[in-house]
């Protein structure tokens, strides 16, 4: 098995250690499963704190609606309302997350080398 990672908040791995391995160890697990990370965070949070870890300065713009319906059509609910998804399936199956929350995953991502 391949380990693939992705450089995300979430810090999702896919193999043997991931939420890929998850389903390979217990072949029982059916249905769908939320790789999402246990504690959400809005998207004006996260952009927040990327530049505050990044130690960039850069600027949030607020796109207006009507401009997302235009460019993205039936798909603009993607970005103007609210996903609500979970990982309660996944942590009741036994899966750990490497990190549990947004801050942990950005020092992981912005560490100094």
């Amino acid at each position: 098995i391949r380990k693939i990672k992705i450089k995300s908040a979430a810090k999702i791995i896919y193999g043997p250690k991931g939420i890929g391995g998850l389903f390979i160890a217990n072949s029982n697990l059916k249905g769908i499963y939320n790789a999402v990370a246990p504690t959400p965070v809005t998207h004006k949070i996260f952009l927040k704190k990327v530049r505050k870890k990044n130690q960039k300065k850069f600027i949030i713009i607020n796109v207006p609606s009507f401009m997302l319906r235009f460019i993205f059509g039936e798909r603009s609910f993607l970005f103007l309302e609210s996903q609500k998804v979970n990982c309660k399936k996944i942590l009741k199956s036994g899966f750990k997350f490497l990190y549990n929350d947004i801050d942990r995953a950005l020092s992981n991502l912005y560490k100094k080398k």
